[in-house]
């Protein structure tokens, strides 16, 4: 379970392009005669899959590698208020979300102090490309599907 977002006009381009691979990919692991040939193929399903989603989507478990959460912050009571009722995230309120990070900056910080500094960097570099693909979203003038 998460939060799953997506600038659809970006995402959709990658998953037209990506997607036919990454199914014939499956087709042929799912034909594979060994393990050999099964590993080959899950590799190659494991990279289209990875490339459909590499623009146009962020993901954030509901779990201990939740950054809103090292804000203080949850998709389910702050976040979904900011949707408008098609569950989409205007330009405008991703703007909110990065004053708020902006403002909520020092508690991030304190938590990320008590966490190990492979944690630190994971979660720095999270917050990182959440801010950038928020900050493309409103680039772009386009809304950000939400599922959480």
């Amino acid at each position: 379970m998460g939060a799953d977002l997506y600038i659809n006009s970006v995402q959709k381009k990658l998953e037209k392009k990506y997607n036919p691979l990454f199914e014939k990919w499956v087709a042929k692991r799912k034909e594979a005669k060994d393990e050999v040939e099964e590993k080959k193929c899950q590799e190659k399903v494991t990279e289209y899959y990875n490339k459909m989603f590499a623009d146009g989507y962020y993901r954030d478990s509901y779990n201990s590698s939740n950054l809103l959460w090292q804000y203080g912050l949850d998709y389910w009571g702050w976040f979904s208020k900011l949707l408008n009722k098609d569950g989409e995230l205007e330009p405008m309120k991703a703007k909110i979300i990065l004053m708020t990070l902006d403002d909520g900056i020092n508690d991030f910080e304190e938590n990320l102090s008590k966490l190990s500094k492979d944690n630190q960097k994971y979660f720095a570099k999270k917050d990182k490309e959440f801010r950038k693909f928020l900050q493309t979203a409103i680039e772009m003038d386009e809304p950000i599907y939400c599922s959480i």
